[in-house]
């Protein structure tokens, strides 16, 4: 009976001692762990009805291979034989939906609901979701129509009387003004000076003879 024990905590001892044997001489093959991280990136963030949407995965640190999947929530666009089944929505993998990227044309204002799912060499798996909500387009403010009308009659008008400039020859001027011949002026004529009358001599008182 001891010896019946005895081999029996051999074995066990033996047992125990394998998987550590092995994990030290493949420490590579015990290292299994997926330990990348999985995220969406949007473009563009805002997005409007019949905006064209790019979803991308981004997976870091992955040190083992690994799938992607991208899947949209809903239901299934296949009848089923279960009429419940058919009413439930779920998530649907899309077909041919399995790289990094996947783009969409946002159709209507409804949320639209995408997820990726990554799947891991060691079975790890890993889902990433995203809902996105189309608003309506802005209305363009409406022109004018009296105004456009004016400013094309306008133009036309225009247009027209440039025309008319250009068809109609050009007169030149062969007719030179002649510039007045200057007149020339006369010397003035010099004043002569006035005689002055000499002043008239006095008679003389005669003289009266004595006897």
């Amino acid at each position: 009976m001891k010896k019946i024990l005895s081999m029996l905590l051999a074995v066990i001892m033996l047992a125990g001692m394998l998987p550590v044997s092995l994990a030290e001489e493949n420490p590579e093959k015990a290292e299994t762990a997926f330990t990348g991280t999985l995220a969406i990136q949007q473009t563009p963030s805002d997005v409007e009805v019949g905006d064209k949407v790019k979803l991308e995965a981004k997976v870091k640190k992955a040190n083992l291979d690994y799938t992607l999947q991208w899947q949209r929530w809903g239901k299934p666009d296949k009848k089923g034989k279960d009429k419940k089944e058919e009413e439930k929505e779920k998530w649907i993998s899309i077909k041919g939906a399995t790289s990094a990227v996947y783009a969409f044309t946002a159709e209507d204002t409804k949320d639209h609901k995408y997820r990726v799912v990554l799947k891991a060499a060691d079975g790890t798996v890993l889902t990433k979701s995203v809902t996105i909500t189309a608003k309506k387009p802005e209305p363009k403010p409406e022109k004018d129509k009296g105004s456009d009308s004016d400013a094309k009659v306008q133009e036309k008008s225009e247009d027209k009387e440039e025309q008319k400039a250009e068809a109609e020859p050009k007169t030149e001027e062969t007719s030179e003004v002649k510039e007045e011949p200057e007149v020339k002026e006369e010397p003035a004529v010099k004043e002569e000076p006035e005689v002055k009358e000499e002043p008239e001599a006095k008679e003389e008182p005669e003289v009266k003879e004595e006897s």
